[in-house]
């Protein structure tokens, strides 16, 4: 190939090339702290939730979903901790009773 072929395989960029793709950079950037959000500081209930009850869960942003999820997580563990407690509690009475 000659090296005017080639010239038929290279892009050509018109305009200010730079401006828009840091326009767009700036853009995506802005776009993702905008649904990231920022870790909620204090609870919005008396419960200790970060949603409130009629939250719109489509527009809430994912760091407070995330710290949602998080304080339930850490209820559903207690609940399960203390059924675990509950359940040898029940089995050591009742090997007790057969026991006895």
């Amino acid at each position: 190939m000659t090296a005017a072929d080639w010239q038929n395989f290279l892009l050509r960029f018109q305009g200010d090339v730079d401006t828009i793709l840091a326009a767009k950079a700036k853009a995506a950037v802005d776009s993702a702290a905008s649904w990231k959000g920022k870790a909620p500081q204090a609870a919005v209930q008396p419960d200790g939730a970060f949603l409130a009850d009629n939250a719109d869960l489509k527009n809430t942003s994912l760091a407070v979903l995330e710290a949602e999820i998080d304080r339930l997580s850490k209820l559903v563990a207690a609940d399960k901790l203390t059924a675990d407690r509950l359940a040898a509690v029940t089995r050591r009475i009742n090997e007790e009773t057969v026991s006895a």
